[in-house]
């Protein structure tokens, strides 16, 4: 039912956002969440393990509708959960901005994405590593 899970990272140049795994302190980064559904599930948690030198942009958990997909976003200290009531069936791409805090060379865990109705209904990405220099 979860087919996949995915996580890209990207930095501002120009107008555009470019993928990399390369940043400088202080730089705007967005968080690409690609998710993969072939049926709809209801109650599901995508979880996304960040680098520890993102900083999301918003602090305060908030709920968002975008793709015609509705959920309530939390981020913490290490990580950004989506909590979705209702998932259709389709691929999504829910997104979110953080900062390149401090620098070094960070792992990314990977991204979660599980069904509390049915546990075994679940997908993770691999995890990756950036570098802010």
């Amino acid at each position: 039912a979860l087919s996949s899970a995915a996580s890209d990272v990207y930095k501002r140049q120009g107008d555009d956002w470019v993928v990399t795994d390369f940043f400088a302190p202080g730089q705007q980064v967005r968080v690409q969440l690609k998710l993969v559904v072939s049926r709809d599930l209801e109650y599901v948690t995508l979880t996304d393990n960040r680098p520890a030198a993102l900083e999301p942009v918003t602090q305060m958990p908030s709920f968002l509708w975008a793709q015609g997909l509705g959920y309530y976003r939390v981020p913490s200290d290490t990580q950004t959960t989506f909590y979705i009531s209702y998932l259709p069936a389709g691929t999504y791409m829910i997104t979110y901005d953080a900062t390149a805090a401090i620098s070094g060379s960070f792992a990314a865990g990977p991204v979660t994405v599980q069904s509390q109705y049915a546990p075994e209904i679940n997908a993770r990405s691999s995890s990756f590593r950036i570098t802010v220099n």
